[in-house]
């Protein structure tokens, strides 16, 4: 999957991100492009990507539009621009600068460190929430916006939990905001602080049962014969969905809930090894 936060280059980001839209479907086009953004000609799009003309404001918040991309992505992208299109060097190092922080901030791993976030899994769940609820410090509200709902001290002490880690901070204009896109531990982790968190949430999966209406919830199992090595690639499968739905999720340009998505592979049966 693309993602802008690799690319320095905007028309290469825009020439590989056409790609992958092509690709999922035909439709995809010049012409397609054209239309939606309402550009003259089919092949104004052609012309960006060959360098054969610049991206005005207008013309970018246009391509914005069509392909979707988040409040977060579109900085980014307006960034890529700004750079190659800026004329001095004290404007491509004010860009590069500016391309670096956002960079940093795209996707943030969470380090040992700041485990105490897993503490309680509805500390990441305040935080999600946080990301598109403007909160000024009604904890009480705030804490029944989750389900289960939670009361005004855990609320307080998840909100605590965030700001000494970093992972939100107090804007100017007296409300909360999130520090970075999104969390991950990434492929791999150490911690019983994590394993707790993941056990946690296996049983507010098994809760949702009784507590949420089946189309707001999706569950479903699969059970395999497979080999070590398929295993392998399965664990490999899930890693790469997982971050496609970070992507996914990074490109919402109006989230109004949170979510938990879990995925679980574990042995049902003794390995060979220890039979």
């Amino acid at each position: 999957m693309v993602d802008i936060y690799d690319y320095s280059d905007y028309r290469k980001f825009l020439a590989d991100l056409y790609a992958e839209r092509k690709a999922q479907s035909k439709v995809f086009s010049y012409r397609y492009i054209a239309q939606k953004a309402g550009f003259s000609s089919p092949s104004f799009f052609a012309k960006i990507l060959k360098g054969e003309t610049n991206i005005s404001q207008d013309s970018l918040l246009r391509l914005v539009e069509v392909f979707r991309l988040s409040r977060h992505q579109a900085e980014y992208f307006e960034l890529l621009v700004g750079y190659d299109q800026a004329r001095t060097q004290a404007d491509k190092k004010h860009y590069f600068e500016r391309i670096r922080n956002l960079r940093r901030a795209g996707v943030k791993k969470v380090e040992s460190g700041q485990y105490a976030i897993f503490s309680d899994w509805s500390v990441i769940a305040v935080r999600a929430l946080i990301d598109f609820h403007l909160f000024r410090g009604d904890y009480a509200t705030l804490g029944r916006m989750l389900n289960p709902p939670i009361t005004a001290r855990q609320a307080k002490l998840a909100v605590d939990t965030l700001l000494s880690h970093g992972l939100v901070r107090w804007h100017p204009d007296g409300h909360l905001e999130v520090c970075d896109a999104v969390l991950t531990t990434g492929d791999s982790w150490d911690g019983e602080a994590v394993a707790n968190y993941q056990r946690d949430l296996l049983e507010l999966a098994r809760q949702s049962y009784e507590r949420v209406r089946p189309e707001s919830r999706d569950m479903s199992t699969l059970t395999l014969g497979i080999s070590a090595s398929t295993l392998q690639l399965v664990k490999e499968k899930l890693s790469m969905v997982r971050r496609e739905i970070l992507e996914i999720a990074r490109n919402d340009p109006r989230p109004d809930r949170v979510v938990q998505v879990n995925m679980q592979v574990f042995p049902v049966t003794v390995p060979p090894e220890l039979s």
